[in-house]
């Protein structure tokens, strides 16, 4: 699994149903991103050294529209790549959320979407579990945990931008 999809992840799993406006400081934030469990024979041998990190900078922009508790926010990575979504289970609100959602692609690739996710002004805490199954066969399963808090200092010009 690549930085780059462990970044997608990151960003996406959260990623309930309300907006999250005012709950999550806008500033630096220092990310976390492991990858705790893999398994299947679409799991890469080699995965990235465990854990990920990096340091975002979130806008008020940002922070007032992300909704890191917004199981649509979470569908969209996979709508992007050709799946259709719907929403088997969610749960929550604008600080703590939970859900399973059922994606399918034409080519029949299927993935289920197990998260926990956790917001406060100064803290992030996502759980998620994905299970893709590909001509009706496993083909992976992938537990990441993502962690993120506030950190006080200025944004830098290395920080990941998100506006």
């Amino acid at each position: 699994m690549s930085r780059k999809l462990c970044l997608s992840i990151a960003m996406v799993l959260p990623m309930a149903t309300t907006a999250v406006a005012g709950v999550m400081q806008p500033g630096q934030w220092a990310i976390e991103t492991t990858i705790e469990a893999a398994q299947g024979p679409g799991v890469p041998a080699q995965l990235p050294p465990q854990p990920q990190r990096m340091q975002a900078c979130k806008s008020q922009a940002f922070v007032d529209r992300e909704n890191y508790t917004s199981v649509t926010f979470a569908m969209q990575r996979l709508q992007r790549q050709q799946f259709t979504c719907k929403v088997d289970r969610q749960e929550g609100d604008n600080r703590q959320a939970r859900w399973q959602f059922s994606c399918e692609r034409p080519d029949g690739v299927k993935v289920v979407n197990r998260a926990e996710n956790q917001v406060s002004a100064d803290r992030l805490e996502q759980v998620a579990t994905e299970t893709t199954t590909r001509e009706g066969q496993p083909w992976s399963e992938v537990r990441v945990r993502v962690t993120g808090r506030l950190t006080g200092a200025d944004c830098t010009a290395g920080d990941i931008q998100l506006k």
